[in-house]
C-alpha cells in the first residue's frame, strides 16, 4: 500500500496547487475548468427586482462578496479538522499509548459497534446474503442442477445402458435361437394378417 499512497499524496499536492483559490492569491484553475458544468446558468440581463431596479448587478456583487468568506470558512474548518486529527493521533498512538485501551474499556459497547461498522455488514448478510446462498444451494444447485438436469442426463444414460444390456442378450450366437426368433416374428405377422382378415 505504500506506493499507491505515495502516488496519491503527490497527486493531491499537485491538485492542491492547481486549485489554489483566489482568496489565497491563486487562480483556481480547477474551478475555471469545471465552470461550464458546475454553474447553474448565466443571469438574465435586465431582470427587474420588486423595487423596479435591475437586480442582476446586485446579486453578482453579493455573490462576489460572500464567496471569499465562505471559502475561507470552509478552508479553515478543513484545516482545523486535519490538525485535530493529527493531535489525537499523536496523543493516542505516541504520547499515551495505553489511553486507547482505557477508553475502549469504558465505552466497550460503542467501541464494538464502531469496530463492526454499526453491524451493517452483519445485517446485510443476514437479510440478503444468507437467504440467497440458501436458495442457490438448496433449490438451484441440489434441486434444479443435481435433481432435474443431472437426473435427466444420468437417467438417459442409465436407460440406454439398460436397454443395450437387454438387447445384447438376443445376440447369443446360437443359430437355433435366431431361427426361433424368426419363427416367432413370422408367426406374429401371420397372426396379425389373419386378424385383419377376420376383422373385415
Amino acid at each position: 500500500m505504500l506506493a499507491p499512497l505515495v502516488i496519491l499524496a503527490a497527486l493531491s499536492v499537485v491538485g492542491g496547487w492547481v486549485g489554489v483559490p483566489e482568496f489565497l492569491r491563486g487562480h483556481n484553475e480547477i474551478e475555471h475548468f469545471l465552470a461550464p458544468v458546475m454553474q447553474s446558468g448565466p443571469a438574465v440581463s435586465g431582470e427587474v427586482s420588486s423595487t423596479g431596479k435591475d437586480a442582476t448587478p446586485s446579486h453578482a456583487d453579493e455573490a462576489a462578496q460572500e464567496k471569499p468568506g465562505k471559502e475561507l470558512l470552509l478552508a479553515g474548518t478543513s484545516v482545523g479538522v486535519a490538525l485535530l486529527g493529527f493531535f489525537f493521533a499523536w496523543l493516542l498512538y505516541y504520547k499515551q499509548r495505553d489511553l486507547p485501551d482505557r477508553i475502549t474499556g469504558k465505552v466497550h459497547g460503542i467501541y464494538m459497534m464502531v469496530l463492526h461498522k454499526y453491524y451493517v455488514d452483519e445485517g446485510y448478510g443476514a437479510i440478503f446474503v444468507k437467504p440467497l446462498l440458501a436458495l442457490s444451494t438448496v433449490v438451484l444447485w441440489r434441486g434444479v442442477d443435481q435433481g432435474v438436469i443431472d437426473g435427466l442426463v444420468n437417467g438417459a444414460g442409465s436407460s440406454s445402458k439398460s436397454i443395450g444390456n437387454e438387447l445384447r442378450r438376443m445376440q447369443s450366437g446360437n443359430i437355433r435361437s435366431y431361427a426361433a426368433w424368426v419363427a416367432i416374428g413370422g408367426a406374429a405377422i401371420v397372426a396379425y394378417m389373419v386378424w385383419l382378415g377376420v376383422k373385415k
